[in-house]
């Protein structure tokens, strides 16, 4: 029996110097029964010629060009042209296992769960040079009922497993028979809205204990080293798109409240911290309007009263929600970012 097709959806922009190792590492999968599908989104470097290149040399490679519409858009796009039984996105500057899609489709057929959840490995690099390495596993047990994960969907979800598409194999028929797509509305967070919607429509799902995919988080595209504008507020949407989340799939316990209210204060720490980021445009006074409005929020000072944390971040978020002083948060933040930006200068 012929092996299920699995569309491999890559959406690029500006990839020119991370597609041909990608393709490398795709034809060295071990499963073979694949197509890729790019969509080249108004890349200003090679991209799209060598999209061009690469589909040239392998018919399982299909190439769409369009304007730039950003990566939900883009996404959606794949979504649209995608043919497989089984859907994986990946994306263009990662590395990829050579068992990743052989283990996949393994498990989705060996267990016929209606998603599969792998372990991956995030590499952090500055200046071109690896500076860490570190597995992320969640691993309850090899196939579950989501009806029965209320107590797990917490650890799930910070164990980083949740968020990413990348990490997962769909059913391109769930995605089609619900009509799910990704968010063009918002900034922030359509990859996890997207696996939000994703799993109210499933009843089960599976999880390989093994890092076949490789994160690479490089100090030009990650947040971390990135100024975002109204970080809170596009916090403050996630969470409520987890907390309606929770409360559709009766997911919603004081354990779990808890657990979210924790994820708000950590949220609000870097919230704060992002204030004083060298690309921040914010007067002084409008930074000090930002801090009250958040130690304002009736919902943050109930969290700071609720939790208990042995987390270091957490307890200085809480002593400064309870001692409700813009200057000492000012002051906090500046120190702290100042250390941050002189420890990155001696790197």
């Amino acid at each position: 029996m012929r092996e299920p097709l699995v569309s491999i959806l890559i959406p690029v922009y500006n990839a020119e110097a991370y597609l041909l190792n990608l393709m490398k590492q795709l034809r060295s999968q071990i499963f073979i029964n694949w197509e890729v599908v790019m969509v080249n989104d108004g890349s200003t470097d090679g991209s799209g010629e060598l999209c061009e290149q690469l589909a040239a040399t392998d018919h399982r490679i299909r190439i769409i060009h369009q304007s730039n519409q950003g990566v939900s858009a883009t996404r959606n796009k794949l979504l649209q042209k995608a043919k497989g039984t089984y859907i994986a996105f990946v994306d263009a500057d990662d590395h990829l296992d050579n068992y990743y899609l052989e283990k996949l489709v393994k498990q989705m057929q060996q267990n016929s769960p209606d998603l599969v959840v792998c372990g991956y490995e995030e590499v952090k690099e500055l200046k071109g040079n690896v500076i860490s390495r570190q597995n992320s596993l969640f691993y309850p047990d090899e196939c579950l009922d989501v009806n029965t994960m209320s107590h797990l969907i917490m650890p799930y979800m910070n164990s980083g497993l949740f968020n990413p598409l990348w990490n997962k194999l769909y059913k391109r028929e769930i995605i089609e028979h619900n009509r799910l797509s990704f968010r063009e509305n918002v900034e922030t967070g359509e990859d996890l809205f997207f696996n939000l919607d994703y799993f109210k429509n499933i009843q089960t799902l599976s999880f390989i204990n093994e890092p076949l995919y490789i994160y690479m988080r490089r100090q030009n595209n990650s947040i971390t080293y990135q100024y975002i504008d109204q970080m809170y507020q596009k916090g403050l949407d996630i969470h409520q798109g987890i907390e309606q989340f929770l409360k559709v799939m009766h997911y919603d316990t004081k354990e779990n409240e808890l657990t979210l209210m924790e994820n708000h204060l950590g949220g609000v720490f870097s919230a704060w911290l992002n204030l004083f980021h060298r690309d921040c445009h914010l007067t002084v006074r409008e930074k000090r309007i930002a801090i009250k409005k958040i130690l304002h929020r009736h919902y943050v000072k109930e969290c700071a009263n609720e939790v208990r944390s042995n987390n270091k971040m957490i307890k200085l978020t809480k002593g400064l929600v309870h001692l409700n002083s813009i200057t000492a948060v000012m002051l906090c933040f500046k120190v702290m970012n100042s250390l941050r930006e002189g420890r990155k200068k001696w790197r």
